[in-house]
Protein backbone atom coordinates (compact mmCIF):
# COMPACT_ATOMS: atom_id res chain seq x y z
CA UNK A 1 0.00 0.00 0.00
CA UNK A 2 2.76 2.40 0.96
CA UNK A 3 4.27 1.51 -2.17
CA UNK A 4 1.73 2.53 -4.59
CA UNK A 5 1.47 5.92 -2.70
CA UNK A 6 5.46 6.33 -3.36
CA UNK A 7 4.66 5.44 -6.87
CA UNK A 8 1.59 7.69 -7.69
CA UNK A 9 3.41 10.59 -5.79
CA UNK A 10 6.67 9.96 -7.82
CA UNK A 11 4.46 9.81 -11.22
CA UNK A 12 3.14 13.15 -9.95
CA UNK A 13 6.11 14.92 -9.50
CA UNK A 14 7.65 13.63 -13.32
CA UNK A 15 3.68 14.97 -14.68
CA UNK A 16 4.55 18.05 -13.39
CA UNK A 17 8.16 18.92 -14.26
CA UNK A 18 6.96 17.90 -17.71
CA UNK A 19 4.48 20.61 -17.87
CA UNK A 20 6.81 22.85 -16.05
CA UNK A 21 9.30 22.35 -18.56
CA UNK A 22 6.63 22.31 -21.37
CA UNK A 23 5.57 25.98 -20.36
CA UNK A 24 9.05 27.42 -20.36
CA UNK A 25 9.98 25.97 -23.38
CA UNK A 26 6.35 27.26 -24.81
CA UNK A 27 7.23 30.98 -23.32
CA UNK A 28 11.51 30.80 -24.69
CA UNK A 29 9.80 30.09 -28.56
CA UNK A 30 7.29 32.88 -28.28
CA UNK A 31 9.69 35.45 -26.77
CA UNK A 32 12.51 34.34 -29.94
CA UNK A 33 9.71 34.61 -32.56
CA UNK A 34 9.01 38.37 -31.06
CA UNK A 35 12.25 39.31 -30.97
CA UNK A 36 12.18 37.83 -34.91
CA UNK A 37 9.54 39.87 -36.12
CA UNK A 38 10.73 43.11 -34.34
CA UNK A 39 13.98 42.42 -35.95
CA UNK A 40 12.66 41.97 -39.46
CA UNK A 41 10.37 45.18 -39.08
CA UNK A 42 13.36 47.53 -38.22
CA UNK A 43 14.54 49.02 -41.46
CA UNK A 44 17.83 48.33 -43.31
CA UNK A 45 20.54 51.38 -43.58
CA UNK A 46 20.50 50.72 -46.84
CA UNK A 47 16.75 50.88 -47.12
CA UNK A 48 16.93 54.15 -45.18
CA UNK A 49 19.72 55.26 -47.52
CA UNK A 50 17.23 54.14 -50.85
CA UNK A 51 14.20 56.58 -48.80
CA UNK A 52 16.52 59.47 -47.99
CA UNK A 53 17.37 59.49 -51.84
CA UNK A 54 13.77 59.24 -52.97
CA UNK A 55 13.37 61.92 -50.71
CA UNK A 56 16.22 64.21 -52.07
CA UNK A 57 14.91 63.27 -55.48
CA UNK A 58 11.49 64.63 -55.00
CA UNK A 59 12.62 67.86 -53.09
CA UNK A 60 15.07 68.53 -56.26
CA UNK A 61 11.95 67.91 -58.70
CA UNK A 62 10.02 70.19 -56.88
CA UNK A 63 12.25 73.00 -56.55
CA UNK A 64 13.04 72.36 -60.51
CA UNK A 65 9.32 73.30 -60.89
CA UNK A 66 9.09 75.96 -58.99
CA UNK A 67 12.35 77.63 -60.54
CA UNK A 68 10.78 76.55 -64.21
CA UNK A 69 7.47 78.55 -63.40
CA UNK A 70 9.72 81.40 -61.96
CA UNK A 71 11.51 81.69 -64.94
CA UNK A 72 8.44 81.45 -67.04
CA UNK A 73 6.80 84.48 -64.91
CA UNK A 74 10.30 86.59 -65.75
CA UNK A 75 9.88 85.57 -69.57
CA UNK A 76 6.33 86.57 -69.46
CA UNK A 77 6.50 90.26 -67.68
CA UNK A 78 9.98 90.32 -70.70
CA UNK A 79 7.85 89.76 -73.01
CA UNK A 80 5.51 92.19 -71.69
CA UNK A 81 7.82 95.02 -70.87
CA UNK A 82 8.92 94.31 -75.09
CA UNK A 83 5.59 95.07 -76.03
CA UNK A 84 5.63 98.34 -74.81
CA UNK A 85 8.81 99.48 -75.43
CA UNK A 86 7.67 98.32 -78.83
CA UNK A 87 4.86 100.35 -79.06
CA UNK A 88 6.33 103.23 -77.41
CA UNK A 89 8.93 103.28 -80.38
CA UNK A 90 6.89 103.64 -83.02
CA UNK A 91 6.71 106.56 -85.16
CA UNK A 92 4.19 109.00 -86.02
CA UNK A 93 4.03 107.61 -89.38
CA UNK A 94 3.76 104.38 -88.60
CA UNK A 95 0.86 104.28 -86.36
CA UNK A 96 -0.73 106.80 -88.97
CA UNK A 97 -0.14 103.90 -91.24
CA UNK A 98 -1.85 101.88 -88.99
CA UNK A 99 -5.10 103.61 -88.30
CA UNK A 100 -8.37 103.06 -90.95
CA UNK A 101 -9.89 106.16 -92.96
CA UNK A 102 -13.25 107.19 -93.25
CA UNK A 103 -15.17 108.29 -96.30
CA UNK A 104 -13.74 112.26 -96.20
CA UNK A 105 -9.98 110.67 -96.68
CA UNK A 106 -9.25 111.60 -92.54
CA UNK A 107 -8.04 108.77 -89.85
CA UNK A 108 -10.51 107.15 -88.19
CA UNK A 109 -9.44 107.71 -84.37
CA UNK A 110 -10.85 105.72 -81.77
CA UNK A 111 -10.90 107.74 -78.59
CA UNK A 112 -11.59 106.08 -75.01
CA UNK A 113 -13.19 107.59 -71.70
CA UNK A 114 -10.28 106.78 -69.01
CA UNK A 115 -12.47 108.23 -66.02
CA UNK A 116 -15.04 110.14 -64.76
CA UNK A 117 -15.00 111.82 -61.56
CA UNK A 118 -16.27 114.08 -58.81
CA UNK A 119 -14.16 117.06 -57.41
CA UNK A 120 -15.56 119.25 -54.71
CA UNK A 121 -18.86 118.94 -56.46
CA UNK A 122 -17.32 119.77 -60.09
CA UNK A 123 -17.27 116.67 -62.57
CA UNK A 124 -14.03 115.75 -64.15
CA UNK A 125 -13.59 113.76 -67.68
CA UNK A 126 -10.61 112.45 -69.06
CA UNK A 127 -9.56 110.70 -72.34
CA UNK A 128 -7.10 109.37 -74.76
CA UNK A 129 -6.92 108.35 -78.42
CA UNK A 130 -4.82 104.96 -78.69
CA UNK A 131 -4.56 104.52 -82.10
CA UNK A 132 -2.72 108.19 -82.77
CA UNK A 133 0.27 110.26 -81.81
CA UNK A 134 -0.33 113.89 -83.02
CA UNK A 135 -0.52 116.93 -82.05
CA UNK A 136 -3.17 119.56 -82.85
CA UNK A 137 -5.99 118.12 -81.92
CA UNK A 138 -8.92 118.39 -79.72
CA UNK A 139 -11.59 116.36 -77.82
CA UNK A 140 -15.19 117.21 -77.06
CA UNK A 141 -16.35 115.72 -73.63
CA UNK A 142 -20.56 115.81 -74.03
CA UNK A 143 -23.36 115.15 -71.85
CA UNK A 144 -26.95 114.26 -72.62
CA UNK A 145 -29.84 113.40 -70.74
CA UNK A 146 -32.79 113.44 -72.71
CA UNK A 147 -32.87 116.37 -74.52
CA UNK A 148 -30.40 118.15 -72.22
CA UNK A 149 -27.02 118.18 -73.59
CA UNK A 150 -23.78 120.20 -72.51
CA UNK A 151 -20.26 120.31 -73.87
CA UNK A 152 -16.63 121.12 -72.77
CA UNK A 153 -13.87 121.44 -75.47
CA UNK A 154 -10.09 120.53 -74.16
CA UNK A 155 -6.67 120.84 -75.84
CA UNK A 156 -4.56 117.46 -76.13
CA UNK A 157 -0.81 116.61 -75.46
CA UNK A 158 0.97 114.21 -77.03
CA UNK A 159 2.11 110.89 -75.07
CA UNK A 160 4.94 107.82 -75.96
CA UNK A 161 2.12 106.33 -78.43
CA UNK A 162 -0.79 107.82 -78.13
CA UNK A 163 -2.47 110.94 -78.30
CA UNK A 164 -4.12 112.28 -74.44
CA UNK A 165 -7.05 114.88 -73.98
CA UNK A 166 -6.33 117.45 -71.34
CA UNK A 167 -9.39 116.78 -68.68
CA UNK A 168 -12.32 118.29 -68.89
CA UNK A 169 -14.54 120.29 -66.34
CA UNK A 170 -17.87 120.60 -65.75
CA UNK A 171 -18.30 123.14 -62.64
CA UNK A 172 -21.09 122.32 -60.40
CA UNK A 173 -24.70 123.00 -61.27
CA UNK A 174 -23.97 122.15 -64.84
CA UNK A 175 -25.14 118.66 -64.32
CA UNK A 176 -28.27 117.96 -62.72
CA UNK A 177 -28.85 115.53 -60.72
CA UNK A 178 -29.62 111.68 -62.67
CA UNK A 179 -28.02 109.59 -65.24
CA UNK A 180 -25.94 111.00 -67.92
CA UNK A 181 -24.62 109.36 -70.85
CA UNK A 182 -21.00 111.03 -72.06
CA UNK A 183 -18.92 110.70 -74.72
CA UNK A 184 -15.90 111.93 -76.10
CA UNK A 185 -15.11 113.48 -79.71
CA UNK A 186 -11.64 114.04 -81.55
CA UNK A 187 -10.79 115.79 -84.39
CA UNK A 188 -7.50 117.45 -85.97
CA UNK A 189 -7.00 118.19 -89.38
CA UNK A 190 -5.84 114.58 -89.96
CA UNK A 191 -8.04 112.37 -88.12
CA UNK A 192 -11.31 112.44 -86.09
CA UNK A 193 -13.62 109.95 -84.45
CA UNK A 194 -15.73 109.15 -81.84
CA UNK A 195 -16.60 107.24 -78.32
CA UNK A 196 -18.80 104.69 -77.25
CA UNK A 197 -21.15 106.55 -74.59
CA UNK A 198 -21.07 105.61 -70.94
CA UNK A 199 -23.42 106.07 -68.72
CA UNK A 200 -22.33 108.06 -64.98
CA UNK A 201 -24.90 109.00 -62.14
CA UNK A 202 -24.65 112.52 -60.83
CA UNK A 203 -26.21 112.68 -57.63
Amino acid sequence: MAKNKKTKKLLKNIFTTLIAIILIGAIVLGVLLLFRQNESETPKPQKQQDYARDTNTASEKIRTEEDLKDEEKVGEASNDTKDRQEADSRTDAEIKASAKKNSAGLLVAEPEITYVANEDGDTLVGAEVRNLNETGGSCTFTFKKGSTTTSVTTGVNAGPSYVSCEAARFEKGKLTSGTWSVTVKYKSNSAEGESEAQSYTIQ
